[in-house]
């Protein structure tokens, strides 16, 4: 399995996330890449919730990213905390979409 993240991602989840967690992250991914919840109307992105240690039980980020069954890849495109939005807004679902759209057309998927 491939893992790619975006610049933006990997400049927030050095943030937010320990390498310790981020490596669970890619561990679960390469594991279930495929069980986590598809966001409608975003061109093939799920989203999957990473506990953060001293975040508490529920707290934790939401881990926005698409995976390219055919060349077993996963592309990371956006991470945020519950605490600052519980859902993408319109205008970032319309951004995300896009960015999806061109990362398949790179990858022939």
């Amino acid at each position: 399995m491939t893992f790619i993240e975006l610049p933006s991602f990997t400049k927030v989840v050095n943030k937010l996330v320990d390498d310790t967690s981020h490596s669970e992250l890619q561990n679960e991914l390469m594991a279930h890449s495929e069980k986590s919840d598809l966001i409608p109307g975003s061109g093939g992105l799920q989203k999957i919730q990473l506990r953060v240690p001293r975040r508490g039980n529920r707290a934790g980020v939401r881990v926005i990213y698409v995976f390219l069954k055919h060349h077993s890849t996963i592309v990371f495109f956006y991470l945020f905390t519950k605490a600052k939005s519980e859902y993408l807004t319109s205008d970032q679902l319309k951004r995300l979409r896009s960015a999806v759209a061109m990362i398949k057309e790179e990858f022939k998927a």
